[in-house]
């Protein structure tokens, strides 16, 4: 189980729903696309999760997380920080 600050329990959930409301989840897994949620709500605070414990966490395929996170990453625009060499 992962543990998350408050802040990424919030904005995750958040996330799904609007890549749900622009119609990204087709063809995708709910799994991969909350575990995406997970992983994007981190880059987004600065804070990345490493995309390993994201991924272990989830029922998913490490491609289909990351395919699922590059989808919302770039249709919705999300202010991703760059992450550090050191994450």
């Amino acid at each position: 189980m992962l543990e998350l600050a408050k802040t990424h329990r919030e904005q995750a959930p958040r996330l799904f729903r609007s890549a749900q409301n622009e119609d990204l989840l087709v063809g995708r897994s709910i799994e991969a696309m909350a575990a995406a949620g997970v992983y994007a709500a981190c880059r987004c605070t600065g804070h990345p999760f490493p995309q390993g414990a994201v991924v272990d966490a989830a029922r998913a395929e490490r491609s289909r997380v990351m395919n699922a996170y590059s989808v919302p990453n770039e249709e919705l625009g999300l202010p991703a920080k760059p992450m550090r060499p050191r994450a």
